[in-house]
């Protein structure tokens, strides 16, 4: 029993280990954990002590990935400060549980460590895909977010995507302790094969367009810390202080003016009063190119019902709506309530109003700014999620992403800097530059081989003028064929499970 005991307490420590892999520690070498808890598990037949292990290596490595959420309680206006280190404990428990069932599906290719390898990173992407998109709609916490941490490794996102780089990853970690050592050394020169594709790539930068298309950005980082919750002192504060950083210097310079999400403290409807202000907000320059993209509460009556949506509006100097997008993946328990009766509870627990609704956006992703300019708007954790976006039209269309976050929510935790590396890795993938915007931080400008040009302090005002970077002159091939990874991953691993019980005879041999 004591080995037991000694063993879950490795798989935990294991997982928590595996977290520092990731942004923004960046230790890439700690994905070796994962190798490290095969050992683990080949140690076991009993389903209990399998699953146990996964649960305890699962609960630790998502423990620090999801810690942070829970943290939006203190900005929420509720008195249920005391639930937040009880929610932090519970919500990676069903991750976890994921990570126990694939440990007891593991063991049934054991017979061959090559074999193995290539069972248990089928698993780990499948498993990891049914989480991010079937049950839980939030990609958080892919393995593959962890090669954004070599600057010459990253470039692999943009062939596979995410959920291909977890699977090479799992594949080079469990290969490192192969007694085939043929597997190791082609696992070992794949991976150099690949940084140096990566480095030689970045070296022959084909661009879609010139330097000659400029294009001047300003981004707004107010740091607002005290939500307005609609009280009108508070409301006054916040636009003052998007007015004066926004009209300070250079502002005549600028094309685009940016606002982070929710901003505009204030609600806009149709033909508002305020789109008239707003409009001193948008630069008068000589090329004509110019608008305010902001991130705010829209509201839209349709016969007797009002509905209100998170929007990102574009106006340009006369006041005029440009183009509006609605979000369209909200967020359960933030923006809307998925169990009605959970508003009456929070009321009488925390004495609070409970949670408003926002509308689902039903419009398409592209707003235009002009003849030439159109982009991909995302908003908060959309970022996180692109089955909705792509398509190869449509990369033709889209200049550049821009992500509208409000991460205030969690405060000084990893969660800020968690979604903004994703960004990083959505301009890899995409091959176009992403403007992202935040209230508090990170804020920045990436460019589409997801390097930074420019960002911001966590929790600090602050206001980047910069260029727009340019797109790439093809899309990438993730582009092209992301609606087909994950169907043949999963094809691939009916057909793989179909050989190695074919052939389970000749592969016996565990090596």
């Amino acid at each position: 029993m004591k080995y037991y005991v000694f063993y879950f307490l490795i798989s935990l420590l294991l997982g928590i280990s595996l977290s520092f892999a990731f942004y923004p520690i960046s230790a890439f070498p700690f994905i070796i954990s994962v190798g490290f808890f095969s050992i683990i598990l080949k140690k076991y037949n009993s389903n209990i002590i399998l699953f146990f292990n996964g649960l305890l290596f699962g609960y630790g490595f998502y423990v620090r990935q999801t810690y942070w959420i829970p943290f939006s309680i203190y900005k929420a206006n509720i008195n249920l400060e005391w639930a937040v280190p009880i929610l932090s404990t519970i919500i990676p428990i069903p991750f976890a549980i994921a990570i126990g069932i694939l440990a007891i599906c593991s063991k049934y290719v054991r017979h061959n460590n090559v074999l193995y390898s290539i069972n248990f990173a089928f698993l780990w992407v499948i498993f990891e895909y049914l989480r991010c998109e079937m049950f839980f709609p939030f990609s958080w916490g892919l393995l593959g977010y962890s090669s954004i941490s070599i600057p010459w490794f990253k470039n692999i996102l943009s062939f596979v995507g995410s959920y291909g780089a977890s699977f090479m990853i799992i594949v080079f970690s469990l290969s490192l302790f192969s007694k085939n050592k043929l597997f190791i050394l082609f696992n070992i020169i794949m991976f150099l094969f690949i940084s140096v594709v990566g480095e030689i790539r970045k070296e022959n930068k084909q661009y879609e367009l010139d330097d000659k298309e400029v294009i001047n950005i300003r981004i707004i980082q107010p740091n607002i810390q005290d939500f307005h919750f609609g009280n009108s002192e508070k409301q006054t504060y916040i636009f003052e202080k998007l007015s004066k950083l926004t009209l300070s210097k250079g502002f005549k310079n600028i094309n685009y003016v940016f606002w982070p999400e929710s901003a505009f403290p204030y609600t806009i409807f149709k033909d508002s009063n305020w789109l008239q202000t707003l409009k001193n907000f948008v630069p008068h320059n000589n090329d004509g190119k110019s608008a305010l993209i902001f991130g705010t509460d829209r509201i839209e009556q349709l016969d007797k019902e009002v509905l209100s949506y998170n929007s990102i509006i574009s106006i340009d100097g006369n006041g005029k709506i440009l183009g509006h997008y609605d979000k369209r993946i909200l967020v359960p328990f933030g923006e809307y309530m998925p169990i009605k009766t959970a508003n009456k509870i929070i009321h009488k627990i925390a004495n609070s109003p409970g949670i408003e609704d926002f509308s689902t956006g039903k419009k398409g992703n592209i707003i235009n700014l002009d003849n030439n300019i159109s982009f991909l708007p995302l908003i908060c954790s959309e970022s996180t999620l692109d089955k909705k976006h792509l398509s190869l039209s449509s990369f033709n269309k889209y200049r550049f992403i821009l992500n509208v976050t409000n991460d205030a929510w969690f405060e000084d935790t990893f969660g800020p800097y968690q979604h903004f590396i994703i960004s990083n890795i959505k301009a890899i993938e995409y091959g176009l530059p992403v403007i992202r915007v935040a209230n508090t931080g990170l804020s920045g400008i990436i460019d589409a081989y997801g390097d930074i040009v420019k960002t911001t302090h966590l929790s600090r005002e602050a206001v980047i003028d910069g260029i727009i970077p340019p797109k790439l002159r093809k899309p990438t091939l993730f582009y092209k064929i992301h609606e087909y990874i994950i169907p043949a991953i999963f094809t691939l691993y009916v057909i793989f499970l179909a050989l190695v019980y074919i052939f389970k005879s000749k592969l016996t041999r565990n090596d």
